[in-house]
């Protein structure tokens, strides 16, 4: 039985790369029937590029930036396909990537998230992300850099780029947008999946090409793979950080880190962005600010599904 892809897009003042997104997208051996662009209220050109380049891309302009978590739930929700390849602004896939993706969904009905691995775009052999390994109890995430054995294997979560079955969405929600607008977003739906039933995979032949930098060492701590140069970055990620371990950790595991990795690794995390971040004490304080803010912040309910039972938009997506 074949099943109707769509593709999604959010797209933020990268123009160029949108446009290099989207043609990898169309040189695809399964090129989705549907392709969406969500975009952030660019101001490169970015929406007039795509109405001039890409007309049979259906184009949704927000008028104002409403972050990561917000515009997937859009683009997700306009999809009429089952299966929605949703996808950050800076990557590339190859010719096989939505093929592989489409076949592990067909192969794995249990499946709510199937990704492709990840290389880095400037280092093109090199693994990004094969997969990851997300402890509660420890807070930290840590991306596989091996390629998987296995054609299809488990994961925790996944960050960036991933094909999702849009009918879990009537039953989980979307993305959680007013718990983690940006950070741990994808990984708290994937808990959520998780906890219903549902399982993520990484597809080992589906190859996606990430433009992020390439480390010049591994980080002393989890996946060390966010801005300490972006005090609004470092906020979330100590925000997030918290806000998922009080969602999701239980019991033991939960009093653990509170008491004792999350402290130690709110103090380690600090002096890295006081050492080398290009904002020292702005970012550090920013992160603390998130730390804080994670631990004492009301902590709201999941979202209520995303689409309705006839699998349209919910009021308040469309």
């Amino acid at each position: 039985m074949e099943h109707k892809t769509t593709f999604t897009m959010v797209s933020y003042n990268r123009r160029n790369q949108v446009k290099a997104l989207l043609e990898s997208v169309l040189a695809g051996d399964k090129v989705p029937e549907e392709l969406i662009v969500v975009d952030n209220a660019s101001s490169d050109g970015t929406v007039e590029m795509l109405a001039r380049e890409f007309p049979n891309v259906r184009v949704i302009a927000n008028r104002e930036n409403l972050m990561g978590s917000m515009a997937v739930n859009q683009g997700i929700a306009a999809a009429t396909g089952e299966f929605v390849f949703a996808s950050a602004d800076d990557n590339v896939v190859d010719r096989g990537c939505v093929r592989e993706l489409y076949d592990a969904m067909l192969s794995h009905p249990d499946a709510a998230l199937v990704a492709p691995v990840m290389y880095f775009y400037d280092a093109p052999d090199r693994i990004w992300y094969a997969g990851c390994d997300l402890n509660l109890t420890t807070g930290l995430t840590n991306f596989l850099t091996e390629l998987p054995k296995e054609k299809v294997v488990e994961t925790t979560c996944a960050p960036n780029c991933y094909m999702v079955r849009r009918s879990v969405l009537q039953r989980i929600g979307g993305q959680d947008v007013a718990t983690f607008p940006f950070h741990h977003e994808e990984a708290d739906w994937s808990f959520r999946a998780s906890e219903a039933g549902y399982k993520n995979y990484v597809a080992r032949d589906a190859r996606e090409f990430h433009r992020t930098p390439v480390p010049k060492y591994k980080s002393p701590i989890g996946s060390g793979d966010f801005s300490i140069d972006d005090p609004m970055r470092a906020y979330y990620h100590a925000r997030s950080r918290a806000l998922l371990a009080r969602r999701h950790a239980k019991g033991l595991s939960k009093a653990v880190f509170f008491a004792l990795f999350y402290p130690a690794t709110v103090l380690a995390y600090v002096l890295i962005c006081a050492v080398q971040s290009k904002q020292h004490l702005k970012t550090s304080a920013a992160f603390v600010r998130g730390a804080i803010d994670g631990v004492t912040m009301k902590l709201l309910p999941p979202p209520p599904p995303l689409l309705d039972k006839n699998g349209a938009p919910a009021p308040s997506i469309s």
